[in-house]
């Protein structure tokens, strides 16, 4: 998994059940145009992104999340869950 943006990841996987390989593309945060996003990464596999955990570090200065990611095999439509990945934010302060 790789974070591109403060609000995006995208990853490769192998399906769990047919073994298709694919890659996903999920918005962790904020509102975003699926197209555009298609057309940008050239991705069109859409992943959910579901955060379980918030966490702040640094005194206040970086925050984030502890994702689950869920995404459906382009192929055979089953749903794999992926490891969780933090997602970190520089704060204000």
């Amino acid at each position: 998994m790789e974070q591109i943006s403060d609000d995006i990841i995208k990853g490769e996987h192998e399906c769990f059940v047919c073994k298709t390989k694919f890659s996903w593309i999920a918005i962790v945060k904020g509102k975003h145009n699926q197209d555009t996003i298609e057309k940008v990464y050239k991705i069109n596999v859409f992943a959910t992104a579901v955060a379980h955990k918030w966490s702040v570090w640094n005194n206040g200065k970086a925050s984030g999340a502890d994702l689950e990611i869920y995404v459906d095999c382009p192929e055979c439509n089953c749903k794999n869950k992926l490891s969780s990945h933090i997602v970190t934010w520089k704060t204000d302060t």
